[in-house]
Formats: structure tokens, C-alpha cells, sequence
């Protein structure tokens, strides 16, 4: 899976080849994918680095793979009276 490539040896060229993948995936609609291969697990610690360049593509993968509320709440129950 491409998101064993963000635990390689740190490479930031290997590391955001990956990160822009990840990004194309996510932004087509197939976040699903990604989500059940715990790619945000992995994401999350990368948001600590050095570099700012991997840390601004770390934020844009979160930022489309992470669901909203409102995306999780699909429907409203009705309230009985």
C-alpha cells in the first residue's frame, strides 16, 4: 500500500510522492480506501515535522480524509411524542 512508503526511512521525496497520492485518492471520493488501511494513524505523527512542505500535505490528507461531523450523521432520528 502506498502508506508503507510514509514509514520508510524518512525521505521527504519518497515520503510527499506518497502524500500527493494519498491526496489525489482522497480528493476523487475514494477515501474509504485509505481510511480502512489506517492511513490517518499514520498521518497523525507526521504532523509534527521539521518540514513544512510534508507537514502542509500531512494537513491537506487529514483535511480530506478525516469526516466531518455532519458527514457522519447521515440521518436525525424523529422525535416521538
Amino acid at each position: 500500500m502506498i502508506a508503507d512508503l510514509l514509514d520508510d526511512p524518512p525521505n521527504p521525496h519518497i515520503s510527499g510522492a506518497a502524500l500527493d497520492v494519498i491526496i489525489a485518492i482522497a480528493a476523487t471520493g475514494d477515501e474509504e480506501a485509505l481510511i480502512g488501511d489506517g492511513v490517518i494513524a499514520r498521518l497523525d505523527p507526521m504532523l509534527d515535522t521539521d518540514d513544512p512542505v510534508i507537514r502542509n500535505k500531512v494537513v491537506k490528507a487529514l483535511w480530506l480524509l478525516v469526516p466531518e461531523v455532519e458527514d457522519v450523521v447521515m440521518s436525525k432520528p424523529q422525535d416521538e411524542y
